[in-house]
């Protein structure tokens, strides 16, 4: 078992495997005891402390970050979500699981989104499990199983309804945004977030004092406006890290093929730390922007014009000193496509520029320009070949 718990930190574990240490694990409470000290003990070797309370405590409301959890299929975003085994999120480099809340899996999301024949829409799910394909431009009211008007979508605004005194019940709704799209978000505090195109997004339906905080849940990119309540903290977990504020402006970048995350300041003030080591924490001011490198375990901060990190909410693209391979994911998350790059050797070369309603095509003929290059389209497919 000592193997298998191993292979399982070292993401190489089979699903065969993973079954038998599940079982394994479930057996009893001494099982599980050991394997939370075999964590421990390969958690000493790292340069970071680990609480294990804290740790089951925060589980059940962390979001996988395992690298092949996310995959375009047929010009959509897929989330699949692998079904980690035991409440615990030990180490910076192991998976992190989704728990619903409501028990349906984000595949049976997916799946009845693609029934619906709309698969490039926004998807909704609420805590109830209640399911709503969105469009973008579409004003529409949204109500769960028993009727009740939960939110509405007016002036490109998608509402929910503000928090009740008499709910004590914490869940959560859930939003996927498809490649190519985009969806603006007013919490039911007042908060307001805009969802960047292949982006994830976990929330409560209505926050509650009780729970001390207001926690989000993000795999992708989002803009925040934070409404201010000295009492409730905002935080957001994305993926390793935490970022809390009180009342702010800023964004956070986490998609999972990125190899950093990175949280950009523009108004007020953050503090930003690993979620397994909350008392190291990163103090930003406005301009300020953290990246935390996910593979070195590592935080850098320095000065940054924040217009660049935030133009996505106009629709603009702003290249500044980006390696090949980053534009070519951005273009296909903008404009919902494929890119199969066969000139590996462009993938570090850097690029600036900006770029407001441009084509793809313009973009790419913009670029071959400096650094020449073929590229051929067939519908949504782009292949580039050197020149």
């Amino acid at each position: 078992m000592k193997n298998l718990i191993k292979k399982y930190l070292e993401e190489s574990i089979s699903p065969d495997e993973q079954a038998l240490l599940k079982s394994w694990v479930q057996q009893s409470d001494e099982n599980r005891n050991l394997f939370e000290k075999e964590i421990i003990a390969c958690d000493a070797r790292s340069e970071f402390d680990f609480d294990i309370k804290v740790a089951l405590e925060r589980f059940n409301h962390s979001i996988s970050q395992k690298r092949s959890a996310f995959k375009v299929r047929r010009l959509n975003i897929i989330y699949r979500y692998a079904a980690v085994f035991i409440g615990i999120g030990a180490l910076g480099f192991m998976s992190r699981a989704l728990i619903l809340d409501s028990g349906v899996k984000t595949e049976n999301l997916i799946a009845t989104a693609e029934s619906s024949q709309d698969v490039d829409a926004i998807v909704i799910k609420l805590a109830d499990g209640t399911i709503q394909i969105l469009d973008e431009d579409e004003e529409v009211g949204i109500t769960d199983a028993q009727g009740n008007l939960v939110a509405s979508k007016k002036d490109a605004t998608l509402r929910f309804e503000k928090s009740s005194s008499s709910v004590t019940e914490l869940v959560y709704n859930e939003i996927t945004i498809p490649n190519g799209k985009k969806l603006k978000l007013e919490l039911s505090d007042g908060s307001l977030v805009w969802l960047n195109s292949g982006t994830y997004f976990k929330f409560p339906q209505q926050f509650i004092s009780s729970k001390k905080t207001r926690s989000v849940f993000l795999v992708g990119e989002a803009f925040f406006e934070i409404a201010k309540d000295k009492t409730l903290p905002f935080i957001v977990n994305a993926g390793e890290l935490d970022v809390k504020v009180l009342g702010t402006k800023f964004n956070v970048s986490a998609y999972e093929a990125n190899d950093a995350v990175a949280t950009t300041l523009v108004e007020g003030s953050v503090s930003v730390c690993r979620d397994l080591v909350p008392e190291i924490k990163t103090v930003l001011v406005p301009n300020e922007q953290l990246r935390y490198n996910i593979q070195l375990k590592s935080m850098t901060k320095e000065i940054v014009e924040v217009t660049i990190y935030t133009a996505w909410m106009e629709g603009k693209l702003i290249i500044n000193n980006l390696r090949f391979k980053e534009i070519l994911r951005r273009l296909e998350r903008r404009d919902d496509i494929t890119i199969i790059n066969k000139a590996k050797n462009l993938d570090n070369e850097m690029f600036r520029g900006a770029f407001k309603n441009e084509s793809v095509e313009e973009v790419l003929q913009t670029m071959a320009i400096s650094t020449p290059f073929n590229y051929s389209i067939n519908n949504k497919i782009i292949t580039i070949t050197n020149k």
